[in-house]
């Protein structure tokens, strides 16, 4: 009996020693299961992060060309994952091919100067990328206004353009040559634009969201968006000078839930213009607006029978002043 007991404590002894030494070698194994590259082949300056949804190549400071040309051309002969290229603080003439060359579905250029691609030649650019190509991201950067986006017309995958807080101030006729068979979403927020070209959207069939708030826009046309079966669902105009909406600018939107006109100078709102969306619009937002509650409006009250979300205030006339949209009745501003 003792003998069975010395064997049971020495099996299990043994048992938990085997089970602390593979702990130890999975927990000091450097890069275990990693989807990074080694460190050691990094391209100077670049740092590889591991997001789960993402392997991000992450290079800061770029101000030569030779820092991009020596390394990346290794990239694409080496295993890894990383599917993402972020440039922060990069000061270069123009972004060369070979950064596109490798293997990254996803571009992010943030806090740099960089004044457009190497070529407008989409196919030259984008050779190894143009049906994996998926999202461009552009934050806090400069000489936006150098760029000609015809070299984004063979990207047959680009599904995600955004430019913000950057130095764009005009969305010029190039940019309806960026490639619309697949982008369905569209931001171009917070930057000085001031003048669209009048059909700079008007080739993306496939655009479900399209922000362009915070910028300097005095009007818009409703040529500037695609014609006919349209897929947009919400559409954000807030926080520029807009004081009118045409009274077509919703006709044959007849996916869209959501409308942001928040913080523009709009006095009045034509039933004209919503009348083909009333029955599936979510949400309207005329917050921060000039609006004068009277008789004209008064379409907009059968909006909360519908259970629409309605938010916004009157502007005028005096009595009601501040009024909530929302809670006005026929009586209040029929006679105005």
């Amino acid at each position: 009996m003792h003998l069975w007991f010395g064997l049971l404590f020495l099996n299990i002894l043994t048992f938990f020693q085997e089970t602390r030494v593979f702990t130890f070698v999975l927990q000091n194994t450097p890069h275990f299961n990693s989807r990074c590259l080694n460190e050691k082949f990094l391209p100077e300056k670049c740092v590889c992060k591991d997001n789960i949804a993402f392997v991000a190549l992450e290079c800061t400071n770029f101000t030569r060309l030779d820092d991009i040309n020596k390394y990346f051309p290794e990239l694409a002969n080496k295993e890894h994952s990383m599917n993402k290229l972020v440039l922060i603080g990069a000061k270069l003439p123009f972004l060369p091919k070979l950064a596109l060359q490798c293997c990254f579905t996803k571009l992010t250029i943030q806090e740099s100067y960089v004044q457009g691609l190497e070529s407008a030649d989409s196919e030259f650019m984008f050779s190894e990328l143009k049906d994996t190509f998926r999202e461009l991201k552009v934050i806090r950067s400069k000489y936006m206004q150098l760029w000609s986006w015809e070299a984004f017309s063979a990207l047959d995958s680009l599904t995600l353009l955004t430019v913000t807080e950057s130095d764009m101030t005009l969305v010029p006729e190039t940019f309806k040559k960026i490639n619309s068979n697949s982008l369905s979403k569209l931001t171009l927020s917070k930057n000085y634009i001031k003048y669209i070209d009048e059909e700079a959207f008007a080739k993306f069939k496939k655009l479900m969201y399209f922000d362009i708030s915070n910028n300097q826009i005095m009007s818009i046309s409703r040529k500037m968006f695609p014609q006919k079966d349209s897929l947009l669902r919400e559409i954000n105009f807030s926080n520029n000078r807009l004081e009118n909406l045409p009274e077509d600018i919703f006709i044959g939107m007849n996916n869209i839930r959501k409308i942001n006109l928040a913080n523009n100078k709009i006095k009045t709102l034509q039933k004209k213009a919503f009348s083909e969306i009333l029955e599936k619009l979510v949400e309207l937002d005329v917050t921060g607006n000039q609006i004068r509650c009277c008789k004209p409006l008064e379409w907009m009250l059968s909006l909360k029978e519908k259970g629409t979300s309605l938010k916004g205030r009157c502007h005028s006339p005096s009595n009601l002043r501040n009024k909530n949209i929302a809670q006005l009745t026929a009586q209040e501003i029929c006679c105005c």
